[in-house]
């Protein structure tokens, strides 16, 4: 007589294991890549708002200055260079002198304050640009 042999397909397959461990890395793969360039995002983020708080610091020292003061005289001041928190920007302000006539035949006179802040990151040169006026009192 002859026996019968019954096969029982229990458990997966290599292949099956094989395929599941590409997918798996793929997925892995793409979650790295993204980690990277959220850490790159975040960090220019950081200095970004470094050199606003910067900016923004230097304006208000500027506007606050009395319109005489030598820090508000016409011509390209600068650059400075400003450390902190290990992050290195270069600060220049140009001052110039403006009048604006109106309509009833008066003139305001004022100084406008133009900012500019550099950086680098990862040898890539960045700038912002900032505008004020310092009207006289």
């Amino acid at each position: 007589m002859f026996a019968k042999v019954i096969f029982k397909s229990e458990g997966f397959s290599l292949i099956e294991i094989i395929l599941a461990l590409f997918v798996l890395a793929i997925g892995i793969l793409g979650y790295i890549s993204l980690f990277g360039s959220s850490i790159r995002g975040t960090t220019f983020s950081r200095q970004y708002t470094q050199a606003v708080i910067i900016a923004q610091r230097q304006l208000d020292r500027l506007i606050n200055s009395s319109y005489e003061s030598v820090d508000l005289s016409p011509g390209i001041h600068g650059p400075t260079t400003y450390l902190e928190n290990g992050f290195s920007t270069n600060c220049t302000y140009i001052i110039s002198d403006s009048n604006t006539s109106t309509t009833s035949n008066t003139t305001i006179i004022y100084k406008k304050i133009q900012l500019d802040v550099a950086w680098n990151e990862d040898n890539e040169p960045y700038q912002l640009t900032f505008f004020a006026r310092k009207k006289r009192e």
